[in-house]
């Protein structure tokens, strides 16, 4: 079995000199799958979780990203649910937050969300991954490898044995805070509640 420290060093020292190659003269060109790695940490494919929603633009979202995931050969992505969806407006001049969770709404979002993530992977050519061999089997398949993030944590509405729920769930990242502060983390662009 791979810890997951050997498994980040040997992935970052893959990556760091994929990079330093050309510098060097080397090319990468006609390399394939299995010969590097290249994950993605912040993806929201075909915007999923806000699916249910009136923003919402429909299942081909999904299907399109992953297909382009793939042939760029992406190893692997983070699938992110987003706590504060349902109180974020994208206008022309940045994200305006409007509303705030009730008692129990955040977990009952949490659920829906990771449902239709699920669902959605399992209809695209992509591979619900939680371990660092699900990463090389996705790699192998040519199908990436599909890592469920979480951004915000409204969702934990202060029980951190949630955290244990999620990660069962197969969450695994999680970002405190998004754009809506809560209990866990102040934003850096806005005053201080919990400093």
């Amino acid at each position: 079995m791979i810890s997951r420290r050997r498994f980040l060093r040997d992935h970052t020292l893959a990556a760091a000199g994929a990079n330093l190659l050309p510098s060097f003269g080397v090319s990468l060109r006609g390399l394939r799958p299995p010969d590097y790695l290249s994950f993605d940490l912040h993806t929201h494919p075909g915007v999923a979780f806000n699916r249910g929603r009136e923003a919402y633009p429909g299942d081909g979202g999904i299907l399109a990203t992953v297909g382009a995931m793939n042939a760029g050969r992406l190893s692997g992505a983070f699938f992110s649910l987003v706590a504060d969806a349902p109180f974020l407006e994208i206008t022309s001049t940045g994200v305006k937050v409007s509303g705030r969770y009730g008692p129990g709404q955040a977990w009952t979002e949490y659920q829906q969300q990771l449902k239709s993530m699920k669902d959605l992977i399992g209809t695209v050519p992509a591979t619900l991954a939680t371990r660092p061999a699900d990463l090389d089997r996705a790699q192998r398949t040519g199908k990436v490898a599909a890592f469920l993030a979480c951004e915000g944590g409204e969702f934990l509405e202060g029980d951190p044995g949630r955290l244990e729920v999620m990660r069962a769930d197969g969450i695994r990242s999680l970002q405190l805070v998004h754009y809506v502060p809560n209990i866990l983390a102040d934003l850096q662009t806005a005053p201080a509640q919990h400093h």
